[in-house]
C-alpha cells in the first residue's frame, strides 16, 4: 500500500510539474532551462511507468502464488 501511495504521490508530482512547465513556455519565450527540465521529466516519467507495472505485476504473481500455496 505504501509503494502505490508512494507511486500516486510521484504521479501528481509529474504531472503538476509539466503543467508549470507548460505554463511557463506559454507565458514567455522558450528558455533552455525550462526546456532541459521538461526533457528530464520524459525519462522520469518512463521510470515511474515501469515502477508501477512491475508493482501490478508482483501483486498479481504474489495472488497466484498464493492460490498454488
Amino acid at each position: 500500500i505504501i509503494d502505490i501511495a508512494v507511486a500516486v504521490i510521484y504521479f501528481f508530482n509529474i504531472l503538476f510539474n509539466v503543467f508549470i512547465l507548460t505554463l511557463e513556455l506559454i507565458s514567455s519565450p522558450a528558455k533552455s532551462e525550462v526546456l532541459i527540465m521538461l526533457f528530464t521529466l520524459f525519462p522520469t516519467g518512463l521510470i515511474f511507468i515501469v515502477n508501477i507495472s512491475s508493482l501490478i505485476m508482483q501483486e498479481k504473481l504474489n495472488n497466484i502464488w498464493n492460490k498454488v500455496q
